[in-house]
């Protein structure tokens, strides 16, 4: 098995993935982590099971959204989709093909 969609991760491997990926787990709730914003730090984000978005809360003073591959992509240095594919795979200990 491997991963092909952020999407189809369960909370442990999103909780894995976000910690590997300098993003501060502040709070669990059943349905999302809230997290300390990328860009404005302030702990106020959060991102839900099943997405891949990290959403700041405080819309009127930052708002920002951010794609969680994106992120990944950009903190490790990947330049191809393939690359940010085997790299999540290999954290989560699932084999890439």
């Amino acid at each position: 098995m491997s991963i092909t969609n952020l999407k189809n991760i369960n909370s442990e491997e999103l909780k894995t993935l976000l910690e590997k990926n300098g993003i501060e787990i502040k709070k669990t709730s059943n349905k999302h982590y809230m997290v300390v914003c990328i860009s404005c730090k302030k702990p106020e984000s959060y991102i839900y099971f099943g997405s891949s978005s990290i959403v700041c809360n405080r819309r009127n003073e930052c708002g920002e959204e951010i794609d969680l591959w994106n992120h990944i992509s950009n903190y490790q240095g990947l330049s191809s989709n393939k690359d940010v594919l085997k790299y999540i795979n290999g954290i989560l200990g699932y084999q890439f093909n």
